[in-house]
């Protein structure tokens, strides 16, 4: 590395210059005061287990069985969800993804299990520097 103040290449010294921190060589570190060189102090790593809610591959056929149940047509069970009726037809029939939130809602209505109960096991195991996913875990590349 290099004297910040004179450029020289030789091994360096931090000291404070009018109250600046600086990597010196050991001719300009008369300039200013040595700053003792403080290790890091390395804190532990908090590594927090991460739930994914996962739903359940049938919620389609379990969204239908409990509309049916009820004796509602699709139109009178999307109004009593907040949703439109063209929605929950695609969501019945498997075209759209059901999302988290409404998963969520349906299950409080009306006492359905649509989510997995198990934890998120991903298909490639993780990396030993990080547990957990990273965003290249989460992203689909769509190639054309």
């Amino acid at each position: 590395m290099n004297c910040e103040l004179c450029g020289a290449s030789s091994s360096l010294v931090r000291v404070q210059v009018e109250g600046v921190l600086l990597n010196v060589c050991p001719k300009c570190a008369g300039f200013g005061k040595a700053v003792p060189q403080q290790r890091p102090q390395q804190r532990p790593i908090k590594v927090r287990e991460e739930k994914i809610p996962l739903i359940l591959p049938e919620y389609s056929a379990i969204i239908r069985q409990k509309r049916e149940q009820l004796g509602l047509n699709q139109e009178d069970f999307a109004k009593k969800i907040g949703e439109k009726a063209s929605l929950l037809h695609k969501i019945e029939v498997g075209e759209v993804q059901l999302g988290v939130d409404l998963a969520k809602r349906l299950e409080r209505m009306f006492g359905i299990r649509l989510f997995d109960e198990s934890d998120y096991s991903g298909e490639k195991p993780a990396k030993a520097k990080s547990e957990g996913l990273t965003l290249g875990d989460m992203v689909k590349i769509r190639r054309r």
